[in-house]
């Protein structure tokens, strides 16, 4: 149920350089679970993880922290989904100290904290994550919690300048939205991303591909997955599995332009046989390395 790549309890292991991406179907930490851990993790990439439990119970995709308080640096974490809490990580009574990390493009809640103990986040990368980027909430709401030096992006950085505690800042849920959850210090932010020494020209791949959606969803007995792509790519896969994580039609595989691009999946398989109803996967992934992925629901 814990740990769909990585489950740690009551240890101090280091977690380097490591890619830990695909893992589907744990109830917390998709990618990563860690629980009274007190180790360091550090220059992973944490990707296209997903967690089903539902509402109420899905506590984080990505990475969860229970009760720790270790080191967190220079790890890549994008492209996680989950139904419910947080796809980028859940920091639950944890006060670990997180420097230099991309915490990117994810779906859901970005970072959700909360509990009692406040971990400090400086010096990350922290944007593009749907509905949230972040979503505090702690029993104690009195003392501001650290994530001073931090890049926003650009959509939020005219906003931030106006005040030090800014109100409605894009994709952030604190106090100052609502005086129940936790305060927040965004105090002294960065002006580029830690990530600006990427040449000019060159395109992280975790950013490569944006607005991947598929319509209708749920859908039956077609589904129409359209995308952009940031430019072109020689080896690019477009790729159905099931929940299993066995794959069911390979849709596009070869070179892709530069550009919007649609493909239709009529829920059928490589043998061109209809398949079950179901919670279904699309991954997009370039010359083998997964990118990002969705779920989709067929239903007959």
């Amino acid at each position: 149920m814990n740990g769909g790549g990585i489950y740690c309890l009551n240890s101090s292991s280091v977690i380097e350089n490591n890619l830990i991406s695909n893992n589907i179907g744990a109830f917390y930490g998709g990618g990563i679970y860690l629980e009274n851990w007190t180790g360091s993790l550090l220059n992973n990439e944490i990707s296209e993880s997903i967690t089903y439990a539902g509402y109420g119970v899905d506590k984080g995709s990505g990475i969860v922290f229970i009760q720790s308080s270790g080191n967190v640096s220079g790890n890549l974490i994008t492209g996680n989904n989950t139904d419910y809490q947080a796809s980028a990580l859940n920091c639950s009574n944890s006060d670990c100290t997180f420097t230099d990390n991309l915490i990117i493009n994810n779906d859901t809640r970005g970072i959700k904290l909360s509990g009692s103990t406040f971990p400090i986040m400086n010096h990350n990368d922290i944007f593009g994550n749907e509905e949230y980027d972040v979503y505090c909430q702690f029993t104690d709401n009195s003392q501001p919690i650290d994530f001073t030096g931090n890049y926003w992006g650009e959509e939020t950085t005219i906003e931030m300048e106006n005040s030090t505690y800014p109100t409605n800042i894009t994709k952030i849920y604190d106090y100052n939205d609502d005086a129940q959850l936790a305060l927040i210090n965004y105090q002294e932010w960065l002006p580029n991303s830690i990530n600006s020494s990427t040449e000019e020209n060159e395109i992280p791949t975790s950013l490569l591909i944006s607005n991947l959606i598929n319509y209708p969803n749920p859908f039956n007995p077609s589904t129409t997955i359209c995308f952009t792509l940031m430019k072109d790519t020689s080896n690019s896969e477009l790729s159905i599995y099931n929940i299993k994580g066995q794959k069911v039609k390979t849709l596009i595989k070869g070179k892709l332009k530069q550009g919007n691009h649609t493909f239709i999946w009529e829920g059928k398989n490589e043998n061109n046989v209809s398949i079950t109803s179901g919670i279904y996967l699309y991954q997009f992934k370039v010359d083998g390395k997964p990118v990002t992925i969705k779920k989709c629901l067929l239903l007959k």
